[in-house]
């Protein structure tokens, strides 16, 4: 499968919108990443992860006027930053406004790539995904019995 990007950890902005980057993430991502606005948090990948999925939507998109103006959002809401000696990002402003007015942030493992919060709008989602979980935890497939056919 590749890199895997697990867990969550918080973090703070400092005043000049430089975020130091998870020890357990650091090994995984190259010097250069990609960072993208998505529905209210902020999406870390690596560059090979990042041309697959433009790759990815440029397949998809070849044919389907809606899929070229999700890849031309793609394109418009992401560039490339590097991480410094320090193990740092520094989120442009109008980045780091868009996630949160505060300086918590919570960097949240995703499988393929890392999300960037707000601390308290992931509470919300994490209440969402207790709930998800509690309404399947009976179930053979959450709790790792899975079978394959």
């Amino acid at each position: 499968m590749g890199i895997m990007f697990l867990g969550l950890y918080n973090h703070k902005i400092d005043n000049k919108n430089r975020v130091l980057l998870p020890a357990e993430y650091i090994d995984k991502l190259s010097k250069k990443i990609f960072i993208t606005k998505n529905d209210g948090f902020l999406i870390l990948r690596t560059e090979e992860d990042f041309n697959d999925y433009v790759s990815h939507l440029t397949d998809l998109s070849t044919n389907d006027s809606e899929m070229k103006l999700i890849l031309k959002g793609v394109y418009i809401n992401s560039f490339a930053i590097n991480i410094d000696a320090s193990k740092r990002i520094l989120l442009p402003k109008e980045y780091k406004n868009y996630i949160t007015s505060e300086n918590n942030i919570l960097f949240v493992g995703n499988g393929k790539n890392i999300e960037i919060w707000d601390y308290f709008k992931f509470k919300t989602l994490n209440e969402k995904i207790n709930i998800a979980f509690q309404k399947h935890s009976e179930t053979e497939k959450i709790n790792g019995n899975f079978k394959n056919n």
